[in-house]
């Protein structure tokens, strides 16, 4: 295992010694909706896999169906970062049907919202607690799809914005610059530009990537999302975003 697929497996301060996804199937992908610039057609993720699931049913806000169906989403997700998040940053997933009110800036319309993906699930953080929402439907079927598509994105981002930015103290986590993580995030977001330089159908707005720390979080996150999610992320990953494939291999 490479330099820096050890950081994709660090979690505060655990360091995965392996954590290379396990076989999985999916019908879609992840990169391919962030770097589609609005334009494209989206689509949702189908993510599980093999890996252990323990969390306890009091950390999965929602129905026995919407339990279930989170279980099978973190079965993408190494059980290590799983661990990472429920028990170190005590976390918790809850699937709500008032998303906009608790995810949305008010202050922003709903159109104007980063992405699609932004209407689907979002995580907050509080003083004593991580929290990603995700957002229930009218049907058990359909709430289910938002599950299975946005638990392993919402993962990623965690673990781009919270997890990777703290160090291990005596008295506990703390906030702490990273130059090497943060090096790293930079070569997947130039990465990232040079398979979008490279293909047709690819584009991030301007306005994403001018806001360079922003952009190569989401870079990072929307990497980890199309790396773990499945095979056929991974296998997709490969063909349309090779730069970037090669540096989470």
């Amino acid at each position: 295992m490479t330099n820096n697929h050890l950081f994709l497996c660090a979690a505060t301060s655990l360091i995965i010694l392996s954590c290379k996804p396990s076989s999985q199937v999916s019908s879609t992908k992840s990169l391919d909706n962030f770097a589609a610039g609005g334009n494209g057609a989206f689509t949702l993720n189908s993510c599980s896999g093999s890996h252990a699931v323990t969390v306890s049913d009091s950390k999965l806000q929602g129905s026995p169906s919407d339990q279930a169906a989170v279980r099978t989403a973190l079965s993408a997700v190494p059980k290590e970062l799983q661990s990472a998040f429920f028990n170190d940053l005590r976390g918790s997933i809850a699937i709500v049907r008032n998303l906009p009110e608790i995810c949305l800036d008010s202050s922003v319309s709903s159109s104007q919202q980063a992405s699609k993906d932004s209407l689907l699930a979002c995580w907050k953080g509080t003083d004593s607690a991580i929290n990603i929402y995700i957002k229930g439907e009218a049907t058990e079927a359909d709430t289910a799809k938002n599950i299975r598509h946005s638990v392993v994105r919402m993962m990623g981002y965690v673990l781009t914005d919270v997890m990777l930015k703290m160090k291990s103290t005596a008295t506990g986590a703390e906030p702490a610059e990273n130059t090497s993580l943060a090096t790293l995030k930079k070569d997947v977001g130039d990465a990232l530009q040079k398979d979008m330089d490279s293909s047709k159908n690819y584009r991030i707005s301007k306005a994403i990537i001018s806001d360079t720390a922003k952009y190569h979080d989401a870079a990072f996150a929307e990497g980890f999302d199309s790396w773990y999610c499945s095979t056929t992320t991974r296998t997709k990953m490969a063909k349309d975003f090779p730069r970037t494939h090669e540096i989470f291999d």
